[in-house]
């Protein structure tokens, strides 16, 4: 049972990790800053989020929030989201 629990943490603990990584650096970008920030809002779909899942396995829940929220729900579940970099970035997309 225990090992069971740990997993479930740790999976829990790398999808928060993953997710608080990638919106790093949307948090606060510097001044003059023109790099692109994915949007967060209630319809995740709409704006180009797309869960990565694995066969056999649960994926988790996820919801945004029309004031920029995302929350991450799951139980025994491991998947992540994503959203593409406009080609309109050109050099820097692919960095």
């Amino acid at each position: 049972m225990r090992a069971l629990y740990i997993r479930t943490m740790s999976a829990r603990i790398a999808a928060a990790v993953i997710v608080g990584l990638l919106l790093l650096p949307s948090a606060a970008p510097a001044a003059g800053d023109d790099g692109w920030c994915a949007p967060i809002g209630a319809d995740l779909d709409a704006l180009g989020w797309r869960p990565l899942t694995f066969e056999g396995k649960a994926p988790n829940r996820f919801a945004g929030t029309a004031e920029g929220a995302l929350t991450i729900e799951g139980d025994a579940s491991v998947s992540f989201l994503f959203a593409g970099v406009p080609p309109s970035l050109g050099a820097r997309a692919e960095a």
